[in-house]
């Protein structure tokens, strides 16, 4: 087991908790519900508000990491074809919108290269991966806006190049149907 030893905000709260340790940490975080956080920049509300997305969960292990010196840990935006297949919770709207995908971003750690998705106890990067359209290493500052305009940016380029009858709004707007979708 990886003991938590640092001194920063997070991982006091921690061990003040009694998450003592890496493994029970990811443990933990895997468990709480699906859900948007008050602020996209304060990966702390994870902890204090017992909910995440994939980008908070992942930035708060990310930032434990940091605290504690894990370097071998790294924080990764990926964007994929979430389909109804890799994300069942989102065929019908996608179905709806007559798309047989949506790229979608998704972030990820990798843990000494292996990927590893806190999401939720049930998430398994495996299954996107073979749907996975590019990936890249970001710190957990890049999980606010940096994030928004990497994949807003490939959104945009993807209705022109895929000839698409929607624009951005209505994209992302879809999109919105689709995350809502996955935290009931």
């Amino acid at each position: 087991m990886t003991p938590i030893t640092a001194s920063g905000s997070l991982s006091k709260y921690l061990l003040g908790t009694g998450i003592n340790h890496w493994e029970a940490l990811v443990a933990y975080i895997k468990c709480l519900p699906y859900g948007r956080n008050a602020s996209r920049e304060d990966v702390f509300l994870v902890l204090k508000e017992g909910r995440g997305t994939c980008s908070s969960k992942h930035g708060c292990l990310k930032a434990v990491a940091e605290e504690n010196g894990w370097t071998y840990i790294t924080l990764h935006l990926v964007l994929f074809k979430m389909n109804g297949i890799n994300t069942p919770k989102v065929a019908s709207i996608l179905e709806h919108h007559q798309l047989s995908y949506l790229p979608e971003a998704h972030t990820i750690l990798r843990v000494d290269g292996q990927a590893l998705d806190a999401t939720s106890s049930q998430s398994d990067f495996s299954n996107l991966e073979q749907d996975v359209i590019w990936e890249e290493a970001i710190s957990v500052a890049q999980l606010g806006a940096y994030k928004l305009q990497r994949h807003r940016a490939y959104l945009k380029e993807w209705l022109v190049n895929e000839k698409l009858p929607h624009t951005l709004d209505a994209l992302w707007a879809i999109r919105e149907e689709c995350i809502a979708a996955l935290s009931k």
